[in-house]
């Protein structure tokens, strides 16, 4: 499934404003360690988006793409970025990250819970942000590493759980995006079913839309 023909659901907080803290909050912290900026990039806030509904429809949080993959499987995720339409260039060894989360998040019952939701993950972002100085420290790391230059947030609410989750991912570069593109050849054949019916109105037609449609009948 490509993030081009998922249909998102309307959101009861704002997707956007959520990502921005976020981001702000990661450029604090690389700004501290002399890190380069980072920036939002939309191919990578789709599928952080799309993770987050999985993630929310399973009622787990897991970097598992199935159910035979070790728990960080770098190639299983590479490939499912793949079929997202996305890849990403090789800068020192280093070409994208995904930090996952979830927790409590108590919206209100009626309008935008936006602010909520900011507080709730804010809990996500002190855990990531605890492993400064530790040995393994694979979410502070995507946070301030110098060859991530783009970044995406997706949330995801579940209301009944009471539970938010959030997936980010960090990247180099894009080098390609191929759900963008449009295919180079059509096929061959398609198989269509015609229903032809005279037409009541005197309705005077392109001899070239007549010809067509004279051949079709003619085929019936």
């Amino acid at each position: 499934m490509s993030f081009s023909s998922l249909a998102f659901a309307q959101d009861d907080f704002d997707a956007d404003r959520v990502q921005n803290t976020w981001i702000e909050w990661t450029n604090t912290e690389r700004t501290l360690v002399w890190a380069p900026t980072i920036a939002s990039h939309s191919g990578l806030t789709q599928t952080a988006k799309i993770w987050s509904i999985e993630s929310e429809k399973r009622g787990d949080m897991s970097h598992k793409r199935t159910s035979k993959s070790s728990y960080y499987d770098y190639k299983e995720i590479e490939k499912w970025f793949g079929n997202q339409g996305l890849k990403f260039k090789n800068v020192s060894r280093k070409t994208f990250s995904e930090s996952i989360g979830y927790g409590v998040v108590k919206c209100p019952k009626e309008g935008d819970c936006t602010d909520t939701l900011i507080a709730a993950t804010k809990s996500t972002w002190k855990f990531f942000m605890s492993e400064k100085g530790r040995q393994y420290a694979p979410h502070y790391k995507a946070i301030v590493m110098p060859e991530f230059r783009l970044m995406g947030v997706g949330v995801e609410l579940d209301r009944i759980s009471k539970r938010y989750y959030i997936t980010v991912h960090y990247a180099t570069e894009v080098i390609g995006n191929t759900s963008t593109v449009a295919p180079k050849f059509l096929p061959k054949s398609v198989k269509v079913s015609v229903v032809l019916q005279e037409d009541p109105f005197d309705v005077v037609l392109p001899s070239s839309l007549a010809r067509k449609i004279e051949v079709a009948k003619n085929n019936l």
